[in-house]
């Protein structure tokens, strides 16, 4: 069958020959992303080069989908995300993406609380539930 376009929220999935996987060490593993900020430019445009990768499948959220402000969303979010991945291997590398940002520069000097929740406090959220699933890298994206 032909391949999927990702969809923002959609997981892709591929057979397991299908998948190009690389070694490391005895184990081969391919690479789970989850990605937030999806609905953003620099989210949309890593989503866009997924796509025609074959070592790779991923999520991405848009702020409909998470708000990465809120604690426990965002631990619910990555931990339900591990299980979907450990469930197909227990080797694939689970890396998580961080492209949410409040770029709205005058916006941010009025609402100050909201920019640093965004900007500051969620990617340390996500790190927090990083470290609680044994994801192998978050990643913090910014773009100015």
């Amino acid at each position: 069958t032909s391949e999927r376009r990702l969809r923002a929220g959609a997981v892709r999935r591929r057979s397991t020959r299908a998948r190009r996987c690389w070694s490391d060490g005895d184990v081969t593993v391919s690479l789970a992303l989850l990605v937030t900020g999806a609905g953003g430019q620099l989210g949309q445009d890593l989503l866009e080069q997924v796509r025609v990768s074959r070592d790779v499948f991923a999520r991405g959220l848009k702020r409909a989908d998470l708000d990465i402000t809120d604690a426990f969303a965002v631990q619910d979010m990555v931990l339900g995300w591990e299980r979907i991945v450990r469930s197909d291997s227990p080797d694939h590398r689970l890396v998580v993406v961080n492209c949410a940002a409040y770029t709205a520069v005058d916006q941010a000097e009025e609402d100050e609380e909201t920019a640093f929740a965004v900007n500051a406090s969620a990617p340390a959220l996500l790190a927090t539930a990083c470290a609680k699933v044994g994801a192998r890298k978050k990643i913090h994206a910014k773009h100015t």
